[in-house]
């Protein structure tokens, strides 16, 4: 089983602890720990208030994902990103990780 794992640049840096940076890795990790092939991919940008050029990204690599896939998209990525993602719910299986709402 193959899983999508978008997440906001700099997720994997020790120098950036943040909760939901810990939260991505670990969820990451324990997938690919149950046999799953994590494919993660980085969006830059300054989320949750990302630009322009973060969205125009963020559309690129959605619009990327095959046809069927599972894919996780971090909340911070997420919510700003209603319209670069939505239209790409019917044909993937996606899901908002949402570490403290």
């Amino acid at each position: 089983m193959r899983v999508h794992a978008v997440v906001p640049a700099g997720f994997d840096n020790p120098s950036q602890p943040t909760g939901g940076n810990i939260y991505d890795r670990h969820v990451c990790a324990g997938l690919a720990a149950a046999g799953w092939d994590v494919q993660v991919t980085t969006v830059a940008g300054a989320w949750p208030d990302p630009g322009p050029a973060a969205h125009a990204g963020l559309a690129r690599i959605v619009s990327a994902i095959p046809d069927g896939e599972t894919v996780l998209i971090d909340g911070l990525i997420a919510s700003p990103s209603a319209a670069q993602l939505l239209p790409h719910t019917g044909r993937t299986r996606m899901t908002v990780l949402l570490h403290m709402p």
